[in-house]
């Protein structure tokens, strides 16, 4: 996980070479990036490379957010294992669901488990269409 802190000029639905390269120096080949602005405003962007070019890349607008600050929970340890579960049939019906959803598991995926303890699960990402 690498934190770019300074501003990247990266306008990656309109040319995606410096995104390809500033990938390819940190030797990353899934990337988030959360961008804002009057044509596009707060956008979380996700995306995968292979072979040093973008593979697939998903905008999402935000409509709401809520910091973890805002719950009344528990705040979540590190390397907790979420269950990661997609409601819904339509995930599979279009190849542009299917390729969101392939993504999704890349990018919140740690391990694979053969069993799972129902006291040792603590939070679950839930994914609804």
């Amino acid at each position: 996980v690498s934190l770019m802190r300074r501003n990247n000029d990266v306008t990656m639905f309109e040319d995606a070479t410096p995104l390809e390269q500033l990938a390819k120096s940190n030797d990353c080949h899934l990337f988030m990036f959360g961008s804002s602005s009057k044509k596009r405003p707060n956008n979380l962007i996700f995306g995968r490379i292979y072979d040093e070019q973008i593979l697939d890349m998903v905008e999402f607008g935000i409509k709401q957010y809520k910091s973890l600050q805002d719950f009344k929970s528990e705040k979540i340890s590190a390397f907790v294992k979420p269950v990661i579960v997609f409601n819904g049939y339509k995930w599979k019906l279009t190849e542009e669901l299917r390729r969101i959803r392939s993504l999704l598991l890349d990018m919140f995926h740690i391990d694979d488990v053969s069993t799972i303890r129902l006291q040792g699960l603590e939070h679950v990402l839930s994914f609804t269409i």
